[in-house]
């Protein structure tokens, strides 16, 4: 049901820090790292035990997500994207960036709009205030081609367009801040997430992100002694490590040694482990 959108972001992907109602519709908007992390890797082993597209779109759409929006150029991940952020009065306010108004939708979706308007519920369910909407489902798709007697694979292509046309003009308005530090642990439960999300997809892109994390994580977030750092911001390491970044840490490298067999990773999972203990 997180999948299905509000609390999900389903036009890029990514999860919100919570949600505040028992639908998981209307979400705090903050878009936290640990968070994403913590659920692709969830959404990546649920998806091993039970090949469901649906949560194979979640995992794709949150790397995308992270990519796009937290990834550093030195291979880091960013902590957090602000709930808050300019609206058209030029006003910070929550959930601004994520939101929908009905001309809005017709005039991007147009002919689709009917179907659309179905699909992610533009009417009381939908609704939140201020005449705004939140993208939701509260049924599968297969359910939505047979009332409209259309194919599903017709469907998810409308839905895929749908949800780049979106992306594409929501890209236009005023993005949340960003919280740019780098927090040792969170960056290692990402590794951990994208080795397993990885054993699935085998993907050449992601190979390249998980080896740029890795290489960052034993370069700048750890001494030659193999101690890890808590923070990381302006190219300077503050805090000595906590015992969470370790535990993450060994965590992750275990995770790449599983996925990949490479002696070097349980090695360093090794050398971490004898410096917490």
């Amino acid at each position: 049901r997180m999948a299905w959108g509000g609390l999900f972001d389903t036009v890029h992907g990514g999860f919100s820090r919570y949600s505040v109602d028992m639908k998981w519709h209307i979400p705090h908007f903050e878009k936290m790292l640990y968070d994403n992390a913590l659920l692709l890797k969830v959404y990546a082993d649920a998806y091993k035990r039970t090949k469901s597209t649906s949560y194979l779109e979640v995992i794709k759409k949150t790397i995308s997500f992270l990519k796009d929006e937290l990834m550093c150029e030195n291979g880091g991940f960013y902590s957090a994207l602000d709930a808050d952020s300019l609206d058209h009065d030029n006003q910070l306010t929550e959930g601004a960036f994520y939101v929908w108004k009905i001309e809005e939708l017709k005039s991007l979706i147009q002919e689709d709009y009917d179907l659309f308007e179905q699909v992610f519920n533009i009417n009381s369910y939908g609704f939140w205030e201020d005449d705004n909407y939140v993208l939701i489902q509260n049924d599968n798709l297969e359910s939505f081609a047979n009332k409209n007697n259309i194919s599903l694979e017709e469907l998810i292509t409308k839905k895929r367009s749908w949800e780049i046309i979106l992306k594409n003009h929501r890209n236009k308005r005023s993005k949340p801040r960003l919280d740019d530090k780098i927090i040792t642990s969170w960056n290692a439960m990402l590794l951990s997430a994208f080795s397993h999300a990885n054993s699935i997809l085998n993907n050449d892109e992601l190979t390249n992100i998980i080896l740029k994390l890795e290489k960052f994580i034993s370069n700048q977030l750890t001494n030659e002694n193999f101690e890890l750092g808590h923070t990381f911001k302006n190219n300077e390491l503050y805090i000595d490590g906590l015992f969470e970044d370790y535990a993450f840490t060994i965590q992750a490298y275990i995770d790449l040694y599983t996925n990949t067999l490479n002696e070097a990773f349980i090695n360093q999972a090794k050398s971490y482990t004898n410096v917490a203990f």
